[in-house]
C-alpha cells in the first residue's frame, strides 16, 4: 500500500516512477493499493476507485472517471 508516493517529485520523474510501478506490477503479478490524486499515477492504474463526498463509490479507469466532475476536480488541482 502506497500513500501519495510521488508527491515530492517533478512531473517528468513522477511519470517515470509511475511507469516503473506499472511495469513491476505486470512483471511480478499481484496488486498494489495506492491512495493518490496524481493524474500520472492514476492514468497507469488498471482500476481506480473514487469515493465521493456523499459516499458514492465509482470504479472505472482514470479516463472514464475524468467525466465525473467531482473526480476531475479532485485530480486536476
Amino acid at each position: 500500500m502506497l500513500s501519495d508516493p510521488l508527491s515530492a517529485l517533478d512531473a517528468v520523474t513522477e511519470d517515470q516512477v509511475a511507469a516503473s510501478f506499472t511495469a513491476l506490477r505486470r512483471q511480478e503479478g499481484g496488486a498494489t493499493l495506492v491512495l493518490t490524486t496524481s493524474p500520472q499515477l492514476l492514468a497507469r492504474c488498471d482500476q481506480v476507485v473514487h469515493i465521493a463526498d456523499d459516499g458514492t463509490v465509482r470504479t472505472a479507469s482514470h479516463t472514464r472517471l475524468m467525466n465525473v466532475p467531482e473526480y476531475a476536480s479532485a485530480v486536476s488541482r
